[in-house]
């Protein structure tokens, strides 16, 4: 992998440190530790065949001691999920999206959303977990904003432009939602230019608050959003020689749900799908940190 440094770049090996380290030293951390792994369970918005609106729904095993265990309850509850979407949706909700969610099409539009985080509850709550894993959402709501206004409808022609929310109104949407569910994280929240409403949400202090769209992993947009406090963790997408990442999340000072055995200059390496991937993780320790 090439790190550009400066007006230069280096390779890894050109260092002579291992890609955790120098990411570390970057940060400031002196004790880097093993990320929390983010799964996709549910796809919407544009990732999905479905009715949602917002992107993905995710979970976070932020109660396990290692990634080998996070890895299997993330796994475990995304087969949990597919069983309770068979038993209320049908085989046929079984479908999956682009980052690899089911995408159970979800008929009650008023409470899309909200059926879509209790189908992820019950699955949770079918692991045993419960406490251990907490919610995550990516709304990616430039994709739904028309002007100033957000229509959560957008994917329903006949009640398409019929109900529009206000950048207040979703703020209080996501209010509600992160006091009714286990939601630590939240994506995108607003328009990729409405730096208002996102700062303001931010400043509430309710949830992590990434910065994808609304960065863009562009240097002036994430100067803007520090030096504005616009939001509290970044979304950025790291170029291999292979393909991208298809998402690393730095964090900042912001987390309160880690466990602190977690705790690192990295919350999210990358999202995992259960259903694509075989991976076998060899629990072992991570050369110069205390992973």
């Amino acid at each position: 992998m090439i790190i550009f440094t400066g007006l230069r770049s280096l390779s890894v090996k050109e260092l002579q440190v291992s890609l955790h380290k120098h990411i570390a030293d970057l940060s400031g951390q002196t004790s880097p530790l093993l990320p929390v792994p983010v799964f996709t369970l549910i796809s919407g918005g544009k990732h999905g065949g479905n009715n949602l609106a917002i992107q993905e729904i995710m979970i976070l095993p932020v109660g396990s001691n290692t990634f080998e265990e996070a890895l299997q309850m993330g796994s475990e509850t995304y087969h949990h999920l597919k069983a309770v979407i068979t038993e209320t949706y049908g085989a046929h909700g079984c479908n999956v999206g682009e980052d690899g969610g089911f995408t159970p099409n979800i008929s009650r539009q008023v409470l899309t959303l909200r059926d879509g985080l209790d189908l992820v509850q019950k699955a949770i709550g079918r692991t045993g977990y419960n406490e251990k894993i907490k919610i995550a959402i990516g709304v990616a709501a430039t994709e739904f904003c028309i002007g100033t206004k957000y229509d959560l409808d957008f994917k329903t022609p006949n009640k398409s432009g019929q109900n529009f929310k206000s950048g207040q109104d979703m703020i209080d949407m996501y209010k509600e939602l992160c006091a009714d569910y286990p939601i630590v994280s939240i994506e995108d929240p607003f328009d990729k230019e409405d730096w208002e409403h996102v700062k303001y949400f931010s400043s509430l202090g309710i949830c992590q608050v990434v910065g994808g769209d609304l960065i863009m992993s562009n240097p002036k947009r994430i100067e803007r959003a520090i030096q504005e406090n616009s939001c509290n963790a970044l979304l950025l997408k790291v170029p291999t020689d292979i393909c991208w990442y298809s998402a690393s999340f730095f964090e900042t000072n912001f987390c309160p749900w880690s466990a602190p055995h977690w705790s690192s200059c990295t919350s999210r390496p990358l999202s995992l799908y259960p259903e694509r991937e075989m991976v076998i993780i060899q629990e072992r320790e991570v050369p110069g940190s205390d992973c």
